[in-house]
């Protein structure tokens, strides 16, 4: 991988921006800022209907949720290790 990285991809004229990849990064790298210590965990917000059975689906699993809930929409709020529902939508 890093032969192919030094020897193709980072020498390459690149085609949308038309520098050269490792000159552009170089020119770039001194303004750069360290990633962060602890994990980072990327919430995404989806906005969900539920089914007459009273589930709702979500990474394609089916969750069942309380009968005052129904025929609502629902915000869900989920990560790579977890779903949660955050509140009713109009």
């Amino acid at each position: 991988m890093r032969t192919w990285l030094d020897g193709v991809a980072n020498v390459r004229l690149h085609g949308t921006t038309d520098r050269i990849v490792a000159e552009h990064f170089a020119e770039e790298r001194p303004t750069l800022q360290p990633l962060p210590a602890g994990r980072f965990d990327a919430v995404l917000r989806l906005e969900r209907r539920l089914s007459h059975e009273g589930c709702v689906s979500v990474g394609g699993n089916f969750y069942s949720v309380p009968d005052g809930t129904r025929r609502r929409l629902l915000e869900v709020e989920t990560t790579s290790t977890r779903s949660a529902f955050t509140r009713t939508a109009s």
